[in-house]
């Protein structure tokens, strides 16, 4: 189990970084939390919204529910935003993840193939 400790953080440091980036798409230039929070407070609500997520999902009956549910009601509190922004957040958030879900392994074959 300790081994795979080093893992989930790379999963959590990702995950932190795809919410950031779909906040900073979703947003206008004038409702970013980037320009309205800061850059550093911005990056420390995700990660502790991701963290959250993370151990909501692993440890609390009906993880599946429960993760979205934490997720779209912490985007809305930490982030003030509205349920439609929220929506859109989550959304770019689900096909960024996709997107780098799909992409890493088709980027590690290609560089393991120019070796």
């Amino acid at each position: 189990m300790l081994y795979s400790v080093p893992i989930w953080v790379i999963v959590i440091l990702v995950q932190t970084v795809v919410l950031g980036v779909s906040l900073f798409l979703v947003s206008s230039s004038d409702t970013s939390p980037f320009r309205q929070d800061g850059w550093v407070s911005t990056w420390i609500k995700c990660l502790a919204l991701v963290v959250a997520v993370f151990f909501v999902g692993t440890y609390l009956p009906y993880g599946p529910l429960s993760t979205v549910i934490v997720f779209l009601l912490g985007i809305m509190a930490l982030f003030q935003k509205t349920f439609f922004q929220t929506l859109l957040v989550s959304l770019a958030n689900w096909v960024l993840t996709n997107l780098v879900h799909w992409g890493i392994p088709l980027l590690l074959e290609r560089l393991a193939a120019n070796q």
